[in-house]
């Protein structure tokens, strides 16, 4: 098996990686996590975001996007997205790894490659909300070195019932 983690900084994705992103998204146990998606709307709309952002040469130097691949197909990625001044030295975590590939240290290595990207490009402050009950992501956030900084209690609908997010922080 060749397994692969790419710097997606240096070159646009291609249409084949961008729906492989979408369909870890749509897939149901990565919906179960995520608040931001419900519907086929709402994926078309991650598909033209992530399409914009992946062919925007501003982007280069600014934020750090990487990917899995396993076989020469995408099972993962991360984005970690500085934020506007005056807060420009903070990044936002967003990742996810295809279920038929968790607990295969996928994400450990996709989030470890992208805290030391973050450090390259000038980040002192990494942030990820996490929901309380996603304890697979928050066993890898406390691995990696994030901190649990709050919890929102009821934050988030989650299909009709509200549910905690928690904020977890780390210094790089």
């Amino acid at each position: 098996m060749n397994f692969d983690i790419l710097n997606t900084d240096d070159r646009m994705l291609s249409d084949v990686e961008l729906r492989h992103i979408v369909g870890i998204m749509a897939h149901p146990k990565v919906l179960a996590f995520e608040p931001d998606y419900r519907n086929q709307q709402d994926l078309d709309y991650l598909f033209r975001e992530v399409l914009k952002s992946s062919r925007d040469p501003t982007r280069i130097g600014q934020h750090v996007n990487l990917i899995a691949k396993l076989d020469d197909v995408l099972v993962g990625f991360l984005g970690i997205h500085r934020q506007p001044p005056p807060r420009d030295h903070v990044g936002d975590v967003g990742m996810a790894v295809h279920p038929d590939h968790w607990r295969q240290g996928i994400g450990t290595m996709l989030l470890t490659t992208g805290i030391e990207l973050s450090r390259e490009i000038g980040l002192t402050r990494l942030e990820a909300d996490i929901l309380a009950y996603n304890e697979g992501m928050r066993k890898l956030a406390e691995k990696t070195g994030f901190k649990l900084f709050e919890v929102s209690k009821y934050a988030v609908d989650m299909f009709a019932k509200m549910e905690d997010m928690t904020l977890y922080v780390r210094l790089v």
